[in-house]
């Protein structure tokens, strides 16, 4: 087949896409098994140098290009989309519902590693191997750093005042943007922060 023709499969995957109001162009399929996130058809070989055919398209084509289609918008990284349909696949599935299949598991790998390198915990850790050997002016650019990084996350306790607030076995006050005014958070023995009004 010429590049750029759709295959009979594929539009047959977009076809069916298409009942359940789901929007994928042959393109979309192409790209998506080049990343390696769409599984490929299945072919059967005719004999003697008569090539191959599909027969029937395989329910794990269909699912996967609709999970991609259901998390994937143009312009956001496809990371991301992978590690949604992971979270999704791993999910319970309701009666009558069609079960999701997952991702490679290359591919979630991938996107897994892609996340964590841009974590502030792996930009500290990273910072802290840079500063090792550098002495105290090293040590006071990886307090500074971290200060830094670390400020940044909203919300986020004085570890100084909750850990006299835990000492003492008294409730802290959090304000912080995003909380409703006046809820205060305890630590339980189970070590979960219970959120109360």
């Amino acid at each position: 087949m010429a590049r750029g023709a759709p295959s009979p499969a594929d539009l047959r995957v977009i076809r069916e896409l298409a009942a359940r109001e789901v929007v994928v162009t042959a393109s979309q399929l192409e790209s998506w098994r080049r990343a390696g996130l769409l599984p490929r058809h299945q072919r059967r070989g005719l004999g003697r140098g008569q090539g191959s055919v599909v027969d029937a398209v395989d329910p794990v084509v269909v699912e996967s290009a609709a999970a991609l289609a259901r998390h994937l918008r143009q312009g956001r990284d496809r990371r991301l989309a992978v590690l949604e349909w992971f979270a999704e696949a791993g999910m319970g599935v309701r009666p009558g519902a069609v079960e999701v299949p997952e991702p490679s598991i290359g591919a979630v790998r991938q996107a897994l590693v892609w996340v964590l390198e841009r974590s502030v915990s792996h930009r500290l850790v990273e910072f802290a191997r840079s500063a090792a050997g550098r002495g105290e002016e090293g040590q006071d650019a990886l307090y500074a750093t971290a200060g830094r990084l670390v400020a940044l996350r909203r919300g986020a306790a004085s570890p100084a005042l909750v850990r006299a607030a835990l000492e003492a076995g008294e409730t802290c006050r959090w304000r912080s943007k995003g909380r409703t005014p006046g809820a205060w958070c305890t630590w339980s023995r189970r070590s979960v922060w219970e959120w109360k009004k």
